[in-house]
């Protein structure tokens, strides 16, 4: 081959091979990125009464909604293309509730592609299956399909008692099921369901379980951590580090972050301690004179974008602020205090931006006061102007599903 000719074929090859350089060390620096900041936000999945709404994560405009025969009662998951919800809630005032119970699967614009006659709480899509949890039994779907795979009743785990019911949305780690029961915290395997191990009273009315290095914390209703090993079921330590009230635990990188409801005054106190229970930072958030937040049980927050908090400051009112976890100085504060609001749900964090919804005291009306918001959220903490509000109003109960352009689902601060 001609010398002359090689030349600018070998500065070819080498430019190629430094732009896909650049391209693996972009990609390499981001996959370090919070999820907030990984992908714009695409798509909003929330319910709405008996809807299950899909919103443009852009400006709010509704895409298309889907009517379902009872109350849409749950965070919806989106995973390959496909968004699962459940309905179950009756529409009428004074019916039985769960008298309809359905699981479902849609795509993407809309269209029902199956459904099953199984009561749901709680929804997760790992490795190709659906996860289906109910206040008493777990139950495994083929994604694709709807075809059950298994299914388990945790009330029959000895010793029987059969007022034992689901506390908060299970965890899938490392191929199990962690699911914590009012009375027990039970490990199974996801792909068979076979049961594992269960510990007796370490969770009781506990929000979800974080777990981090093979290791499961848990807060119960009467203020104490629990660590357990994932492997084997054994307790690490455990340590009483909040009062009777406490409302949410997170794991924020090597720190233990608590919300503690305090009665006297009313109001809250935010506890930072280490991963083995010794105590490193206090701070007070200030109430005033309205309730204080509700349980956490469908994400744990308070929410955490890599930098900040996003702490719900009040629960009748659409208040949450941006803190500062070392210090409890807030950043901004966002939301619009409207007290004739019932609750407002945890917040989902995607894009650079916070996605939350809020509803009324009437579950039976359709047509009343709640909406969808986004907020963005700058690098510095500062709430910016930018935002929107959904473009129909409705009933969101539950915290919304957000799907980023790389195809992530993201519920509260977790991405899948």
């Amino acid at each position: 081959m001609n010398r002359y000719f090689c030349l600018p074929l070998i500065i070819i090859i080498i430019a190629g091979t430094m732009l896909q350089a650049c391209k693996k060390n972009s990609s390499d620096t981001s996959s370090t990125t919070t999820t907030t900041n990984v992908s714009k936000a695409s798509l909003v999945f929330a319910g709405n009464h008996n809807l299950l709404c899909c919103f443009n994560a852009t400006n709010g405009q509704l895409k298309w909604s889907k009517a379902f025969d009872a109350r849409v009662q749950i965070t919806p998951f989106y995973a390959n293309g496909w968004v699962y919800a459940a309905s179950n809630g009756s529409l009428i005032l004074g019916a039985p509730d769960f008298a309809i119970k359905k699981v479902h699967a849609l795509d993407t614009l809309g269209n029902l592609k199956w459904s099953q006659p199984i009561l749901c709480f709680y929804i997760e899509v790992n490795n190709g299956v659906v996860y289906a949890y109910s206040s008493t039994t777990v139950t495994a779907m083929n994604a694709t399909t709807g075809t059950i795979l298994w299914s388990f009743d945790y009330t029959i785990v000895p010793p029987v008692n059969t007022a034992r019911t689901l506390g908060s949305r299970p965890v899938i780690y490392k191929g199990n099921i962690y699911a914590n029961t009012a009375y027990g915290f039970i490990a199974l395997d996801a792909q068979t369901g076979a049961f594992k191990w269960k510990i007796d009273n370490v969770g009781l009315h506990a929000t979800r379980p974080k777990i981090i290095d093979d290791k499961a914390y848990l807060i119960n209703s009467i203020g104490n951590v629990n660590v357990i090993n994932c492997n084997t079921g054994s307790i690490i330590w455990s340590k009483r580090l909040a009062g009777d009230h406490p409302i949410t635990l997170n794991v924020v990188g090597n720190k233990l972050v608590i919300q503690d409801e305090l009665l006297n005054p009313s109001g809250s106190m935010v506890s930072v301690f280490d991963t083995s229970g010794n105590p490193i930072k206090k701070w007070s958030v200030n109430y005033s004179s309205v309730p204080p937040v509700q349980y956490s049980y469908n994400t744990c927050s308070p929410a955490f974008d890599g930098k900040y908090l996003h702490l719900m400051k009040y629960h009748l009112s659409q208040f949450m602020d941006v803190l500062d976890m070392e210090t409890g100085v807030s950043f901004g504060q966002y939301g619009t205090g409207d007290y004739s609001l019932f609750s407002v749900s945890d917040v989902t964090l995607a894009g650079g931006f916070s996605f939350y919804s809020t509803s009324s005291s009437n579950a039976y009306n359709d047509t009343i006061i709640g909406q969808l918001y986004a907020k963005q959220i700058n690098n510095n903490g500062v709430v910016a102007n930018s935002g929107w509000q959904s473009s129909i109003r409705g009933n969101y109960r539950y915290t919304p599903c957000v799907v980023t352009a790389d195809g992530k689902s993201h519920i509260g601060s977790e991405e899948y």
